[in-house]
């Protein structure tokens, strides 16, 4: 009979995907399970070759970057999920009866841009306060973060996820353009037209409501939305 993984050995194995700066424990956990069946299976061509020898050999399977790639790609899957969990929310808000609250918003949003004076820094302001909101979410998330890892507690990639989901890079590319934008002719000649003005309302209620969803939807009930990617969340 073949020697099987202990669960010293699993232990183990949790501390060497840490050291190699994995810190999430949904991930950590499905990298234990694949190196301890690939262990395993050695020991059963190979019955005298050690753990320590046998992780090296699984470790090396993952090339060069080690699990830097598995991070990658997992952090783009569930991106792309959170995305989608976004666009379904916002899309509720394109069907009865919220439909009316969003025409309003639209509304109210074009006769204040018919109205005020300085348009394009209006415009600038609305989109500039959604992306405050995400960033200090980010950054408050990122402190929690910091305190849970040197804590030793279990990270999970979801959620930072839904707390972060790009939000600095995004916050802080957004706002390093605003100066090109509000001094761009086809954005001017833009919000002096009435079709326009239209788009530009629509574009604004569109990234606020997302903005919304990401900060005060989603994270209340980040629970539930993780626990449907990983069930084991609601052991923690």
């Amino acid at each position: 009979m073949s020697k099987k993984i202990t669960a010293a050995e699993i232990d183990k194995l949790y501390l060497f995907t840490k050291q190699h700066y994995v810190y999430y424990y949904d991930l950590q956990t499905e990298l234990v399970d694949h190196l301890a069946n690939g262990i395993e299976k050695q020991w059963v061509e190979t019955p005298n070759v050690t753990f320590y020898d046998a992780l090296q050999i699984e470790f090396k399977k993952f090339g060069v970057f080690g699990f830097t790639d598995l991070v990658t790609e997992r952090q783009r899957k569930l991106s792309k999920h959170y995305s989608k969990l976004i666009l379904s929310i916002l899309k509720s808000y394109f069907t009865i009866p919220k439909i009316f609250l969003t025409t309003l918003l639209v509304l109210l949003t074009i006769i204040m841009l018919s109205v005020v004076p300085y348009k394009k820094y209006v415009v600038i302001a609305l989109f500039l306060v959604s992306i405050l909101m995400l960033l200090v979410k980010s950054i408050r998330y990122r402190v929690k973060f910091n305190k849970s890892k040197k804590a030793g507690e279990k990270l999970w990639m979801y959620e930072e996820i839904i707390n972060t989901y790009g939000h600095s890079f995004a916050g802080f590319q957004l706002i390093s353009w605003f100066p090109q934008i509000a001094s761009s002719n086809f954005f001017n000649y833009t919000l002096n037209t009435h079709t326009g003005l239209v788009i530009i309302a629509i574009t604004v209620v569109v990234f606020n409501l997302g903005a919304y969803i990401a900060v005060f939807i989603i994270p209340p009930n980040a629970k539930e939305h993780i626990s449907k990617v990983h069930p084991e969340y609601k052991l923690t």
